[in-house]
């Protein structure tokens, strides 16, 4: 409940110091019984991460970002709220039947706002249903909000490639454990990008890796396939 409060009072603050952020989440959590113990700038990270939010922690500043209505992939006709919600557009949401608006009436047929999840640490899930995306962006239209049709699809697409990553950033050591190296012949890479139809990207490459133990360290080397991170390494 402290969370949902904490947006609402960034969605109609706008913006602000972590100062002004910190004193007033310590005040929010007073004013309730739950025994949260989470940290403050714990609570401002989630709200980040979750999209409500954008932080300059060098400049220790924070802004609300703006109310966004996005189609969540595969979910059978769901579209989240991420960003503000300022008081006004919740309740114009719950009451989308009862809108003077004749057209959004009319759209409230189709277009239903579900009741708040809750989850813990951060504030409650907005969603909305819907049968046409089309009607979901009309309803945006008039409550003068952005739509975005599937927008973590969107986001996937502007990542870089695999390859472009190991370009321009190289080998990294990692932690304790498995160190694996990139390893090139004659000046050409050994990694390449494998993918099928409806297929995440496939890489596969040949690698040399230096396993850290307790004693002596042992190198060897070792034929990998990586699609999200899954690898499989043998060695001597």
């Amino acid at each position: 409940m402290v969370h949902d409060e904490l947006l609402l009072w960034c969605s109609e603050r706008g913006a602000g110091s972590l100062d002004a952020f910190h004193a007033t989440y310590t005040w929010l959590r007073k004013g309730q019984q739950e025994s949260s113990t989470l940290d403050w700038r714990i609570a401002l990270y989630n709200l980040q991460v979750l999209g409500h939010v954008e932080v300059d922690w060098e400049a220790r500043i924070w802004s609300v970002t703006p109310p966004v209505l996005t189609i969540l992939p595969n979910s059978g006709g769901h579209a989240l709220l991420v960003g503000q919600r300022p008081l006004w557009l919740i309740q114009r949401l719950e009451r989308l039947h009862e809108d003077p608006d004749p057209g959004t009436a009319v759209l409230a047929q189709s277009v239903v706002a579900l009741p708040p999840h809750r989850q813990a640490n951060g504030p409650s899930v907005r969603m909305v249903t819907l049968a046409d995306p089309e009607e979901c962006r009309a309803l945006c239209k008039v409550l003068g909000i952005a739509f975005e049709d599937r927008a973590a699809d969107q986001l996937v697409l502007r990542l870089p490639r695999f390859q472009e990553m190991l370009t321009e950033r190289g080998v990294q050591r990692g932690p304790g454990g498995i160190d694996p190296q990139k390893m090139s012949e004659g000046g050409s890479d050994l990694w390449t990008d494998v993918e099928g139809h409806g297929e995440p990207p496939l890489h596969q490459g040949l690698i040399k890796f230096r396993r850290r133990a307790v004693g002596r360290p042992v190198t060897g080397w070792g034929a990998q396939q990586s699609r999200h991170g899954l690898r499989d390494h043998w060695g001597v």
